[in-house]
């Protein structure tokens, strides 16, 4: 009997425990996402009697156990179900040759410049953006900023497009490359923390896209143009867009016109990849001439990627010190603001920024091109 008893005691204790450990390893009726909502059992109980958001990743435990929010507040520009309005002069599209499928894979704006007769040819500037956000949203005024998904949270914007359009038409006359200027802003994993680069990839990718684009969508709006009277592509990624970035350049199909990348607190993977871009053209590289090729990264301190460009840093001193072109690298690691003479004087720039990492794109991408253009 005495056997018996330690043994029933035993199993109560493992039972009771379990249990125990079972009912707080949920985490039910506990506040979750930093106090805005609280773990519910969806099995037994609505969110909000059906009007709140259900989050996922806050609660630990059975998939039933969500993360319940009060309803979404969103100002009325964001309360139309196909995202965030488009601003004037702008044009989105879906098309066969896209990175992703399910949205629209471009977003292009046009210059109020653009039909000067003196400009021949095209030069585009292809923006990538970062995790949580998508084409539509990002171009738009920072306070403008929008949700990407309807009933979801609005997201960061970096107002690409009024940025885009003073460069443009505030070019010093000694530095204008006589091309007409174009924005497209390609699309990634919409509204999602994902890196992936999707088709982009894919070889050839990038040229199938810009053909399609200018001679099945474009032709209609700005007249006909071909990959022909493409002189010059920059590509600017943001934060988790640095495998995109990196597959454009390097297999897209338009690598002899690729004359430029800049990475905004980007440089997180895909060094091979910006490796190669550097060091394959680096002969080519300079501040003088439309034909020459350019390399920067912005990098911040607590954005993840310090450390990478540090050793990419290094990497750059031996390829210009090999190559014996010192006189095209800017290293300055120093916590004050770019100047823009390092922009007009280098080449192959890293500059470890006193802004935050989404801040970067909203004062250094105008003040680039500037410089650049």
């Amino acid at each position: 009997m005495l056997v018996l008893s330690i043994l029933l005691t035993y199993l109560l204790s493992v039972y009771y425990v379990k249990g125990n450990n079972a009912e707080n390893h949920n985490h039910v009726g506990e506040s979750c996402d930093n106090g805005q909502g609280i773990c519910i059992d969806i099995n037994t109980q609505q969110c909000m009697n059906g009007s709140g958001s259900l989050k996922t990743g806050y609660c630990p435990g059975p998939n039933n156990i969500l993360c319940c929010e009060p309803p979404i507040q969103l100002p009325e520009r964001c309360l139309i179900s196909g995202g965030p309005p488009l601003l004037p002069n702008s044009y989105e599209f879906t098309l066969e040759n896209q990175g992703f499928a399910g949205h629209p894979g471009a977003l292009v704006y046009i210059p109020s410049n653009f039909h000067d007769v003196n400009l021949q040819g095209l030069e585009l500037t292809i923006y990538i953006h970062g995790y949580n956000n998508c084409i539509r949203n990002i171009v738009r005024a920072t306070e403008d900023a929008c949700n990407c998904t309807a009933n979801q949270d609005i997201r960061d914007a970096y107002n690409l497009i009024e940025q885009f359009e003073y460069a443009v038409t505030h070019q010093s006359p000694t530095k204008q490359s006589g091309y007409k200027q174009i924005f497209i802003a390609a699309e990634v994993a919409y509204d999602q923390a994902n890196d992936s680069p999707g088709r982009w990839k894919e070889e050839g990718m990038l040229k199938a896209f810009l053909n399609e684009l200018f001679t099945k969508h474009m032709n209609t709006i700005i007249g006909d143009y071909t990959l022909e009277d493409m002189k010059r592509i920059r590509i600017v990624s943001h934060s988790g867009g640095y495998y995109t970035i990196g597959y454009m350049a390097t297999v897209g199909g338009m690598n002899e016109i690729v004359y430029e990348l800049t990475l905004f607190d980007s440089l997180y993977a895909n060094f091979a990849q910006f490796d190669q871009f550097v060091t394959s053209h680096l002969s080519s590289f300079g501040v003088n001439t439309v034909t020459e090729f350019r390399f920067s990264s912005l990098f911040t301190t607590d954005g993840g990627t310090y450390n990478n460009n540090l050793a990419m840093e290094e990497r750059a001193k031996t390829w210009v010190q090999t190559e014996n072109c010192t006189d095209i690298l800017s290293i300055d690691n120093t916590l004050s603001t770019l100047p823009d003479q390092e922009i007009i004087d280098y080449s192959l720039v890293f500059k470890l920024s006193n802004l935050s990492h989404n801040d970067i794109p909203r004062y250094n991408f105008q003040q680039m091109l500037l410089n650049e253009l």
